[in-house]
């Protein structure tokens, strides 16, 4: 609690009348100093009370269903005040950082009545893709008289989850109407998924084939029956996983991997369901799902995926080749890594080599835990149905775990395409190319040509991607069969 300055006066006020009633003997001197001290004594007390007695609720509220990164958000906040007693205050709601204020304030100034809420009322631009966090409101009351105020805060914890940039989707539907992704393959749901019949071969006429499947030009030439077999063309279903690994959520100084990555499934994911290709989309870390949306045709599965990927985790900041890069470089001495950091190497290797622990086959298969689980869980369930899985991850953490899948898929007959966000050109550096990061580069290059060999050689497509790389020139070549 403080004195305000009209509180001081009083207080210095009471002291003067105090030494003037001993100097010069005056009973109206010796009366004031008791009185105003009574009168400070009583003002702290009540509002001691008041304090006391303040019961603030807040609730915050957006008026936006899906909030972008660089775009205005409508926010209110209502603050009911339900203590008995009115309070006389000045509010300021505590904005996060990377956020600022487009228009109106997030500051109040008066009274609240009891039993009575107010209004803030304000435009925030937030400039990331991630979750903010509101802490609340900083509140500063005064008493009646002025002469105290007492600073403290009112807790929310309020989240939002802000999307990427709104010029993704827009880039989204504008792609979907141009490009398209064909994967063929037979499919259970008929009619929901199945295109126009499509010739595959003639065979000698069996007694019951239908009229109109004999091929009756051939017919008069050979003087033989012949039906025509037809294949349906059918739009297989497609799960893009998203690799949301803490190297994948490190920030470098350029565009982030992880917010690059939901740019390309939201993309992805639109020019699959205006193929008519049943999407789903699933985000996963080292060791489990954090959220999935199973491949689906239904009017509203865009949207669907739209507020999925929102919780998508946020960027962190700090510099990925400190901590992640493990791969001994060629021709390196023992113990040093491309890096030249054996410290932070050893930490992240205990760190990975815990991952793979848990993804170790044994005679009972783990449930649950590292991309290729999902993956099996995915192909079992869909039995003799064929499925198109799409992966976006930079093969750090992962990289186990997707050749396991690669394999799991080739021995189902599914088919899989890895996108692989290249570390190396995320990372946008002003100084010039020194001779160990060079030797680190090249050591990042050969293992990722060995990593994608395996991978086409169990007969997954493969895509490096860069910052530059958009989702129109990516479909391209998966469709021209480039991958």
């Amino acid at each position: 609690m403080q004195t305000q300055a009209s509180g001081i006066v009083l207080f210095v006020s009471a002291a003067v009348f105090a030494l003037a009633g001993i100097l010069f003997p005056s009973l109206p001197f010796a009366l004031m100093c008791p009185v105003l001290l009574g009168v400070l004594i009583y003002a702290r007390s009540k509002f001691v009370g008041e304090v006391q007695e303040t019961e603030l609720i807040v609730n915050r509220s957006t008026h936006d269903d899906v909030p972008f990164a660089g775009q205005p958000i409508a926010l209110s906040v209502e603050i009911l005040n339900a203590g008995p007693a009115p309070v006389r205050c000045e509010l300021e709601d505590v904005i996060p950082e990377d956020c600022e204020i487009a228009a109106g304030s997030n500051r109040y100034s008066g009274i609240i009545p009891a039993r009575s809420q107010t209004t803030i009322s304000y435009t925030l631009v937030p400039h990331k893709r991630k979750v903010y966090t509101f802490e609340g409101l900083r509140l500063e009351m005064r008493d009646e008289y002025g002469l105290f105020s007492h600073t403290s805060s009112v807790e929310d914890g309020t989240k939002i989850a802000v999307h990427t940039s709104k010029r993704s989707l827009q880039a989204a539907r504008r792609i979907a109407g141009r490009e398209h992704l064909e994967h063929s393959g037979k499919s259970r749901h008929l009619a929901a998924v199945m295109h126009d019949l499509e010739f595959d071969r003639l065979r000698d006429y069996l007694p019951g084939d239908r009229p109109r499947d004999i091929d009756w030009k051939l017919l008069s030439r050979l003087d033989k029956l012949f039906t025509k077999v037809y294949t349906k063309e059918g739009a297989i279903q497609t799960m893009i996983f998203v690799d949301c690994s803490r190297s994948m959520r490190t920030a470098g100084s350029g565009i982030t991997k992880l917010d690059h990555s939901v740019d390309l499934c939201l993309q992805l994911s639109r020019v699959l369901l205006s193929s008519h290709h049943a999407a789903g989309v699933a985000l996963i870390d080292e060791v489990t799902v954090i959220d999935q949306l199973r491949p689906s045709l239904v009017r509203h599965q865009f949207e669907r995926i739209i507020q999925m990927l929102r919780n998508a985790p946020s960027t962190v900041p700090g510099n990925v080749h400190e901590s992640i890069d493990t791969q001994p470089m060629a021709n390196a001495p023992d113990g040093l890594t491309a890096n030249g950091n054996t410290e932070g190497a050893a930490q992240m290797e205990k760190f990975l080599s815990a991952v793979r622990d848990l993804g170790v086959r044994t005679s009972k298969r783990s449930k649950g835990v590292g991309l290729d689980e999902v993956i099996w869980k995915l192909l079992t369930g869909a039995k003799d149905q064929k499925q198109m899985i799409i992966v976006i991850s930079d093969l750090i953490s992962s990289r186990d775990a997707v050749l396991a899948s690669a394999k799991l898929c080739q021995k189902k007959g599914s088919q899989m395409l890895v996108l692989h966000i290249y570390d190396d050109w995320y990372e946008r550096s002003e100084t010039p190319l020194e001779v160990g990061e060079a030797e680190r580069m090249y050591g990042n290059l050969l293992n990722y040509l060995d990593v994608e060999v395996k991978l086409r050689k169990m007969g997954a497509s493969y895509v490096k991607v860069g910052p530059a790389d958009a989702t129109a020139s990516i479909v391209r070549t998966i469709r021209w069969g480039k991958a």
